[in-house]
């Protein structure tokens, strides 16, 4: 019985590391999506709602655009009907541990809302952090390849942060009788 529970606890120890192994070895593209031409990390979904025309989505896509970026951090850059845009700045806070203490970073992006018939492409990119006393982009700090448990925080949580925006612009674009599909954007144009 003992040399059951010995060999038991190697196996559990073994499992452990297996996991902790390809853990760490986690890249950020298996996360958020790298575009190849631009180099940036973005996060990307298409929204189909068969029973709305092009002109009622951007009119729900520019309402809740307007509901939930309302600071000074946060604009309006192209508002454009006929072509069915709508792009703008968008921050929001991610919750970081680092050394034992927690502190609220702020993260800055480009929202990219895009109407065409009864789709809505919304795509979040241009990521980047402020952490007291310094900046940097999505780039900078997921390209190292292994990521770190810091880095990983962030990453997770940035891709937290768009899922929940993504889960309200879905709710905004819909009324109760509508059902959305809702597909990962690949890399081509609309």
């Amino acid at each position: 019985m003992r040399l059951l529970n010995t060999v038991l606890k190697q196996q559990n120890l073994l499992l452990f590391a297996f996991i902790f192994f390809f853990t760490s070895n986690v890249s950020a593209q298996e996360h958020l999506p790298k575009d190849e031409q631009t180099g940036k990390y973005f996060y990307s979904k298409v929204i189909f709602v068969d029973s709305t025309g092009k002109d009622e989505l951007f009119r729900r896509a520019h309402k809740w655009f307007n509901n939930h970026f309302e600071t000074e951090d946060t604009a309006l850059k192209v508002v454009d009907g006929l072509a069915g845009q709508i792009s703008g700045n968008g921050t929001t806070k991610l919750l970081i541990k680092n050394k034992g203490f927690e502190s609220e970073v702020p993260m800055y992006f480009t929202l990219n809302v895009f109407v065409k018939g009864n789709r809505c492409k919304f795509e979040f990119t241009d990521i980047v952090y402020k952490p007291k006393g310094t900046s940097f982009t999505a780039e900078k700090k997921f390209n190292s390849g292994k990521l770190n448990a810091t880095e990983m925080q962030y990453l997770n949580k940035t891709k937290k942060a768009f899922i929940t925006f993504e889960k309200t612009l879905v709710s905004a674009m819909t009324d109760n009788s509508e059902a959305p599909v809702v597909k990962k954007f690949q890399l081509k144009k609309m």
